[in-house]
């Protein structure tokens, strides 16, 4: 009986498909949201800004989970981010954004209990820079 990859690797771990890792960015996208307007409607009482904040984290979490499962498979073969991070078919970009936009969503969050009120358009300007932070990380580590 032969054994395909989708079966099993070397290490005999199973692969995720790529459906798989499209559904597990997108739960977890959406857990996020739920999770961050709740936390907004409840400790900050503002779901205005709850729900900035959930779309800033779901959407990060969209672009950054399957990056990094794939990009942690790759690597798993060499050993070598930079490396697998070429041979990854998502873009390393949406990536490295994707993980700014989940720590600006926490950032958010900060600042918005930091603040005697939630103030949006702080909110948003510290939910931002960690995109752009990220991104010169990736160039730097990865050679956008």
């Amino acid at each position: 009986m032969e054994t395909t990859e989708s079966d099993s690797n070397e290490a005999g771990e199973e692969e995720f498909s790529e459906q798989t890792i499209s559904i597990i960015g997108a739960a977890n996208a959406i857990l996020m949201v739920v999770v961050f307007t709740a936390v907004g409607w409840f400790a900050l009482e503002d779901a205005v800004y709850g729900v900035v904040m959930g779309v800033l984290g779901g959407a990060g979490s969209w672009l950054f989970l399957p990056w990094f499962l794939k990009l942690q498979a790759e690597a798993d073969e060499d050993g070598s981010l930079k490396a697998a991070a070429k041979r990854v078919d998502e873009s390393t970009t949406s990536g490295m954004i994707g993980i700014g936009l989940e720590t600006g969503a926490m950032l958010m969050l900060i600042a918005g209990m930091t603040l005697e009120e939630p103030d949006l358009v702080i909110g948003v300007a510290a939910g931002l820079l960690p995109v752009a932070l990220s991104y010169l990380a990736g160039s730097l580590i990865f050679d956008l």
